[in-house]
């Protein structure tokens, strides 16, 4: 279940946790790019919501794609640093391979 509020709040709602640890979350689940690759799509018109953690997230996740909010989801599981996470459908892996081949749905 995703909440509306920012993409911080999402990931942290009692703000437990620091930038460091969300942005870690972020890389593991490929919703960001690793450290060493470059930051600079932060400035251009379509650049990556998810580099900003005060960026909007409607409630329920609409303003997100299906595949993105699977993610998301992951990545709050990764900072409470949860031990078990069960996944009901094998969309996810389809949605990594397409971001991985650069196209988006």
């Amino acid at each position: 279940m995703i909440l509306s509020g920012t993409l911080r709040s999402t990931l942290d709602v009692f703000n437990e946790y620091n930038d460091k640890e969300i942005y870690e979350a972020l890389r593991r689940v490929h919703l960001i790019p690793a450290e060493d690759a470059a930051e600079e799509e932060n400035d251009t018109v379509n650049a990556n919501v998810f580099w900003n953690l005060d960026s909007n997230v409607s409630e329920g996740g609409e303003n997100l794609s299906a595949g993105e909010k699977q993610l998301l989801c992951m990545a709050w599981a990764i900072v409470k640093r949860t031990k078990v996470l069960v996944m009901d459908e094998v969309g996810i892996f389809v949605y990594l391979i397409t971001m991985t081949n650069g196209a988006r749905y």
